[in-house]
């Protein structure tokens, strides 16, 4: 489990969202959709940052940039994705359709 991090998957109170977060950054899932999200510090809220995206065009941009490149925010988002696969695979399911919002949703 080499680079391995760990992530919490954190589900909203309306279900109508999926934070998969790691230290003060993560990704936040709702229906369709997929956005950046950050806090200040431990006791900060998560906010988003940066539009959503369809989770179709995240699922396109992995693998889309080279190591170090200068990154449009969705093939970085996708790369945070990417960083949190190992120890949350169904984030990556998610994102390209294997797994649904709502069988997300309704696992811990």
């Amino acid at each position: 489990m080499k680079n391995e991090i760990a992530v919490t998957k954190t589900i909203g109170p309306d279900r109508d969202r999926i934070d998969y977060t790691h230290d003060n950054t993560g990704v936040r899932v709702r229906r369709g959709t997929g956005q950046a999200i950050a806090r200040a510090s431990v006791n900060s809220e998560w906010l988003e940052h940066g539009p959503a995206y369809s989770l179709s065009s995240l699922n396109n941009s992995f693998g889309s940039f080279a190591q170090g490149s200068s990154m449009p925010l969705a093939p970085v988002l996708a790369h945070e994705i990417g960083r949190m696969e190992q120890s949350r695979p169904e984030l990556r399911k998610l994102v390209t359709g294997e797994l649904s919002f709502d069988d997300a949703v309704s696992t811990p």
